[in-house]
């Protein structure tokens, strides 16, 4: 429970500094759908059932420039 838990409060901690808010003014619009939540849930419950003690990352390759959406031509990385 406390890892899922501290999980959506890092990530509403993440939300908040990107759009300049405080936590308490953070709305989860995908993240807080139903499936999302049993996505972060059961990853947590997974890694406690498997005893997965680390998790590591390489970082993330960002692309730069812009590209052509329905939405009109946007900056790469697109914005949130």
């Amino acid at each position: 429970r406390r890892p899922a838990i501290l999980a959506f409060s890092l990530l509403a901690q993440a939300e908040a500094a990107t759009h300049g808010v405080s936590v308490d003014q953070v709305h989860f619009h995908e993240v807080g759908a139903v499936d999302s939540i049993v996505d972060t849930v059961g990853t947590c419950l997974a890694m406690h059932l498997l005893g997965v003690e680390e998790v590591s990352c390489s970082p993330l390759p960002f692309g730069s420039g812009t590209v052509r959406t329905a939405h009109g031509l946007l900056p790469v990385p697109a914005p949130a």
